[in-house]
């Protein structure tokens, strides 16, 4: 208070009103103790903003204006050059679909040289001088989880008022503090010296002469180190400024009291420090209380301080209360992560959801960091205790003080360190902070007075992750090993090299990729690709050739190196000597001051001049000695560096001689600096700079260091060879082809005319959707018109050829499915190969013209197959519900059977007198996620969505909804019948179904689409269980199965109990899910009439022989989601989805061989109880699968996973029940199961399977162990990823499947 009363005596304060809101100068800035309310941050910031008259660009949840004040807030993206806490100013804005575009006037000027290698552009020079830089926002982030997430965080913040302790560092000739009723009594001495501190107008006025003397109170205020003073000093001498200091009657203009000003200096440094010391004790001993001893207050909490007594015995302390809404969003925060296992995924995530930190902010990768390694949150009990113990934290207090309930407190947890740029000035001076995590061994910890809301069980899983996190954090690019991300410089514009993979394949083993200049895909710079494979090797070989400590390489670059720093670091003597100086100089001073008090006449002149003297000769040695300490340091710093990279050199080779890419990456990045390829001659050489070794400016680098890429040799020297192979990995008869040609005007003319003419229609839909392989003769046919790929001449050979000329076994290449790619595989050439719809053709489909399709839908809704026609079921008044398979199956193209059935079914009841307002679309997801509205839009298209959705009459099934599900008791077997209460009282209930290869009963559609996706968990586990799964009609797939047979029963009990029959409308699908016939009617009958064309296209009479090995390959995304061929529950369901499909074909002893990335991700939003059916299934003699079965209700039941269910488009629970149940087919019914190219080969050996690298390596152990030297061999290239077919011995009865 006795501040503020001083303020307000010297008018330098004014009352509180809204001039606050008016920006008085450029350079001003005010400054607040509390971010919400009328006069806080955040509304100061607002108002300020809205008068700036600049046009207000909205990015995300962020406001911008040209000539907003900024402050950088993001550290990791500029660092070191644009620091955390430096000034800005928006000068232009442009904004782009998915990117914004900032021009920034930065506080200060810098070259090209400084911003070599920084992701910005150095635009141009504002007329005061400063550098203004232009940088890119990203609308969204990566699909690729490695790529930089800051990319997509705007790194500053508009900074018209910013809190004091944020101002610290910063100066501003304007400055004005705010102080309201709320924060009064928060204004310290130390916060109001801290504010006033930030204006430099002072330091001007020195400079202009306008200041003859400063007056302060005590010198403690004036400078709190010997240096500052004494700089200080320097300062105000060369403008003749003299200093008083209250408190002791000192005047500078005296030279004798400058004596004393540097003695007070140095006594006042030592009390200084010692009481520093006292004070950090004392803090540690009330830590052991519990109380919050002050700083940034975190996140979830507020701080409460608590008077006690009165008078002398009056104290006060403080403590943490939690906030509710913040709290939530801590708790929030947890989940996420503990789902994800990822910082930035969280991030991101948080900000999806509207969250933001206390401040305003939005998360980033930091923030999110800090909050999940904070033990502020975590329960003090004993799981925690123990962790601290066992990482040797300083646990204070004894284990009964951890209740379960309140919090921990930690202290000591970080290294703080602030020193002068290089470029600092004493007026403008400049800081740079470090902070370094000191680890958990040095952590302080105590129980707190404050509540804990995070269980230790969840905080300590979440540090196991973070520090799994940590040690991964150097590894190769996720998709295809890169060992130089980051690395690797263009020598044109100097970004960093990204990594691109050329085409998810594999080569050798090894995935084929590029190092590409960002600014080359921008059309910002004409460094072209180089390729990775190539430079990985070159030099991984480089760094092993510097192994040898003999080799003149070695010496060039590090012996040499080291001497020299050596030479300079020459100067601990010197250290020393001066040191020792500077101590006797000070033990002079005082004891001439001691002398001084003493001394009269003559005496005390003389004693005077030899303080001043000794005064001068101490400043000259404290400037020495500091001096000589930056050296010092700088020089011990780079040794240490050398010697580390030395001994990393030393060890390279023997380390990367079988090193995985994860090992080599991190070697690399501690020995490599950077990397810069040089074009010369046509001819690409390699420059690597080793740390410490090279010279700061990189000006020679464009000498020759190594040669790395050869030129392409030609395919065939003849030059009337103009054959060309194109293989589309990506077809799958829905993922679409787009370039810019397909948003062209011609393109879009095409398309138009392909609604009319045919021929067109089929050369768009060719351009779109492609085929998996292309073959083409540019001599006979230049505009590629004609696929070669089946003609007979191009793929077959004599026997004369499956063997080399050495009498060795020939080998076919195939690409297996793997992860997001292809892994490789070279098979044995008597392997069979089967492609479903290319080996052998379906049964051609219907023209895919939306007109065509159409009226054949029409007619068959016309001529039902006993029924009446679906526009005679129609009248006014009468409600119908349309029930639509979900996005699992079918398509989604434009002429997807969904699509046109629907507006058929819509035309014909609108006909018939039914309104609009009386039709309800129902997907029927089942146990499956209920859709989401992206997915509702991708089923229905545009023009039904929009039609539908805006007036609620677009839902998704919920099988736990109880007040609209109907029970309608029992079948004559038993099985529990359950529906949906809408298609229940609706009085035309319709279903659109696919006839499409199903290995649970044969087929989709039909009854099958009734009784499992608008029904109940119990209904279904009347069927999906091992009693039906595991019997012997079930493998290999049937029609006449036991669950066929359920599927039919409860469908025709549900008619029976609605009083009228479903009226369905199938179609039989093609590979590509095109429709080859459809039909309409009685669901039974259109079985009857659908099943054998569906035979036709699905149960395929091939194998002459059956095989003793099938091969295939498992992508991470299919069928049900990202995460089905990585989560091992899943996984094990669709490698026994392949042996019901195939099994006819399988030798009772058969091997599977098959590839998966299987690297632990379960998709928990997805499945998130199968990671606990996991769990379970490795203890409590669980020895197969079904031994699982009996938890089945347990789960079914659970309320969290059904709300997930529900609410989070998660898997019903009980799905994963069938998912098991199915599982356990492909053990019954193999010898073996080999998992190849597993990441995690863990987490497939606890489910039974072997594990092997590689598909070879898989073969030949199968050969040694199971089927001998030369087995029939089945390989199933994309059988994840097209519509599946059930294979036969050629010789099959067809009419018994």
């Amino acid at each position: 208070m006795v501040i503020l009363l001083l303020m307000v005596k010297s008018k330098y304060s004014v009352r509180l009103d809204e001039s606050i809101f008016s920006h008085a100068e450029e350079d001003e800035i005010i400054l607040c103790l509390n971010y919400d309310g009328l006069y806080g941050i955040n509304n100061i910031n607002r108002f300020l903003q809205n008068s700036n008259p600049s046009p207000a660009i909205q990015w995300g949840i962020g406001l911008y204006k040209v000539g907003d004040p900024v402050l950088f807030n993001e550290s990791d993206r500029f660092s070191p050059l644009i620091h955390n806490n430096s000034k800005g100013r928006i000068v232009g804005i442009t904004t782009e679909e998915l990117k914004i575009w900032f021009e920034i006037e930065l506080d200060c000027a810098i070259n090209e040289l400084d911003a070599w290698g920084y992701d910005f552009e150095l635009m141009d020079v504002s007329e005061s001088g400063n550098s203004i830089i232009k940088f890119s926002v990203d609308k969204y982030r990566s699909t690729d989880e490695d790529d930089d997430y800051s990319d997509t965080v705007v790194p500053f913040q508009v900074a018209y008022a910013v809190s004091i302790h944020k101002a610290q560092g910063l100066e501003y000739r304007s400055v004005k503090i705010v102080i309201t009723n709320e924060t009064e009594e928060r204004i310290t001495h130390n916060i109001f010296y801290t504010a006033i501190t930030r204006a430099k107008e002072m330091l001007h006025d020195v400079q202009n002469g306008k200041i003859k003397a400063i007056v302060c109170y005590k010198l403690d205020r004036v400078g709190r180190k010997t240096a500052d003073l004494i700089r200080l000093m320097d300062f105000l001498e060369m403008y003749h400024v003299n200093l008083l200091i209250c408190s002791n009657g000192i005047n500078t203009a005296s030279g004798l009291y400058k004596i004393f000003i540097q003695i007070f200096a140095v006594i006042a440094e030592f009390e200084r420090d010692t009481l520093t010391e006292r004070i950090v004790d004392n803090m540690m001993e009330l830590a052991k209380d519990g109380r919050w001893l002050g700083g940034n207050t975190p996140m979830g909490f507020t701080v409460r301080r608590v008077t006690t007594g009165s008078g002398k015995g009056k104290s006060a302390y403080s403590y943490l209360e939690s906030l509710p809404e913040e709290k939530r969003m801590v708790q929030r925060l947890y989940e996420i992560f503990r789902t994800t296992r990822s910082i930035q995924t969280t991030a991101k995530q948080m900000n999806e959801e509207g969250f933001h930190t206390p401040s305003g902010a939005a998360f980033n990768a930091s923030t999110t960091r800090l909050v999940l390694r904070n033990p502020i949150y975590c329960t003090a009990d004993k799981r925690s205790y123990d962790y601290f113990i066992d990482h040797d934290g300083n646990v204070f207090g004894d284990m009964t003080e951890f209740d379960g309930t309140h919090g921990l407190s930690a202290y000591n947890k970080t290294d703080q360190e602030k020193y002068e740029g290089s470029d600092s000035t004493f007026i403008s001076p400049k800081y740079v902070q470090t902070i370094e995590s000191k680890p958990v061994s040095e952590w302080i910890i105590a129980v707190g007075r404050h509540e804990g809301f995070i269980p230790s069980e969840q905080w300590v899983e979440v540090q196991e992750l973070l520090e799994a996190i940590a040690e991964k954090y150097n590894r190769p690019h996720r998709k295809t090993n890169a060992l130089l991300a980051g690395l690797v410089h263009c020598p044109h514009c100097g970004r960093r090299l990204s990594v691109i993979s050329e085409s998810d394949r594999w080569t050798n083993g090894k995935p084929r990729f590029k190092y590409v200049c960002p600014g080359y895909r921008k059309k910002e710079c004409n460094f072209k690709a180089v390729d990775g494979v190539l430079l990985d090797e070159f030099v991984v070989r480089q760094l092993s050739d510097l192994s040898d400590e003999n080799s003149e390489r070695f010496k060039d670059i590090l012996e040499i190196k080291i001497e020299e720093v050596l030479e300079k670091s020459q100067t601990v003597q010197e250290h020393t000597f001066i040191k020792k100086k500077r101590d006797k100089l000070k033990a002079d001073i005082a004891a001439q001051t001691r002398n001084l008090r003493e001394a009269d006449g003559s005496i005390k002149q003389f004693i005077q001049e030899d303080l001043q003297n000794l005064a001068m000769e101490l400043r000259e040695t404290e400037r020495q000695l500091s001096k000589l300490d930056e050296s010092r340091k700088n020089n011990m710093i780079a040794i240490r560096d050398l010697e580390m990279t030395k001994e990393r050199l030393l060890s390279f080779a023997e380390y990367a001689k079988d090193a995985q890419p994860e090992v080599l990456v991190t070697l690399i990045q501690t020995i490599v600096e950077r990397i810069y390829i040089v074009e010369k001659d046509n001819e690409r050489y390699c420059h690597i700079f080793i740390k410490g070794c090279s010279g700061e400016d990189y000006t020679g680098f464009f000498r020759t260091a190594g040669y790395i890429e050869q030129k392409t040799t030609p395919v065939c020297d003849s030059e009337q060879c103009c054959i060309a192979y194109i293989f589309n990995a990506w077809s799958d008869g829905e993922t679409t082809f787009l370039n810019e040609s397909t948003e062209g005007l011609t393109f879009k003319a095409m398309e138009k005319a392909a609604e009319t003419d045919s021929y067109i229609r089929h050369r768009v839909d060719f351009f779109k959707y492609r085929v998996t392989e292309e073959l083409y003769d540019y001599v006979t046919d230049p505009h590629a018109k004609n696929n070669l790929i089946e003609k007979q001449e191009y793929i077959r050979c004599s026997a004369a050829d499956l063997k080399t000329s050495d009498g060795r076994k020939k080998t076919m290449k195939l690409d297996f499915e793997y992860g997001h790619g292809l892994m490789s595989a070279e098979l044995p050439d008597s392997t069979e190969v089967f492609i479903p719809g290319e080996t052998v053709a379906d049964p051609p489909c219907l023209p895919q013209d939306w007109d065509v399709l159409y009226n054949e839908t029409v007619r068959t809704l016309r001529e039902p197959l006993d029924m009446p026609p679906l526009r005679e079921l129609a009248a006014p008044g009468k409600t119908a519900v349309i029930v639509i398979p979900d996005i699992v199956k079918g398509g989604c193209q434009p002429t997807s059977h969904r699509k046109v059935a629907i507006r058929a079914c819509l035309d014909e009841l609108y006909a018939g007198g039914v309104e609009k307002q009386d039709v309800l679309l129902m997907i029927s997801n089942g146990l499956h996620p209920r859709a989401t509205v992206a997915e509702m839009r991708q089923i229905l298209g545009e023009e039904l969505f929009n039609e539908f959705y805006y007036t609620g009459q677009i839902t998704s099934h919920d099988s736990e909804d109880a007040a609209n599900m109907v029970d309608l008791g029992h079948t004559h077997r038993g099985d529990p019948v359950l529906m949906n209460r809408y298609v229940f009282e609706c009085d035309i209930p319709i279903l659109i179904g696919h006839c499409q290869g199903n290995p649970y009963g044969g087929y989709s559609g039909g009854y099958k689409h009734c009784t499992t996706g608008i029904t109940h968990w119990r209904s279904i586990a009347s069927h999906h269980v091992p009693e039906v799964m595991h019997r012997p009609d079930f493998a290999p797939v049937s029609g006449h199965s036991l669950m066929r047979t359920k599927f039919d029963e409860i469908g025709m009990y549900m008619e029976e109990k609605m009083g009228h029959r479903f009226f369905c409308c199938d179609a039989v699908l093609d590979t590509y899910s095109r429709q080859i016939e459809i039909w309409s009617g009685y669901a039974y009958e259109v079985q009857k009439a659908s099943w054998p064309m569906g035979n036709r296209r699905t149960y395929i009479p091939f194998a002459k022989e059956k095989y003793d090995v099938m091969v295939f390959g498992m992508p991470q995304n299919f069928h049900y989601g990202d995460g089905m061929g990585t989560n091992p529950i899943q996984m094990m369901q669709a490698l026994s989805a392949q042996v019901i499909r195939h099994k006819r074909v399988m030798k009772d002893n058969c091997v599977i061989i098959c590839s998966s990335i299987c690297n632990g991700y379960f998709h928990d939003e997805r499945w998130p109880y199968l990671r606990e059916l996991y769990e379970m299934f490795q203890h409590d003699h669980m020895n197969i699968l079904p031994d699982m079965n009996r938890y089945g209700e347990y789960f079914a039941t659970n309320e969290e996973y059904i709300r997930k269910y529900r609410f989070a488009n998660a898997f019903h629970p009980f799905h994963g029940f069938s998912m098991m149940s199915c599982g356990h087919i492909a053990e019954m019914n193999t010898s073996a199961i080999y998992i190849v190219g597993a990441q995690e080969p863990g987490i497939a050996r606890s489910m039974g399977l072997k594990t092997r690298a590689t598909f070879e390596e898989a073969l030949a152990d199968a050969k040694k162990k199971l089927v001998g030297s030369d087995p029939r061999i089945l390989a199933l290239p994309k059988t994840f990823k097209v519509g599946a077919v059930h294979l036969c011995m050629a010789d099959d009865d067809l009419k018994t499947v």
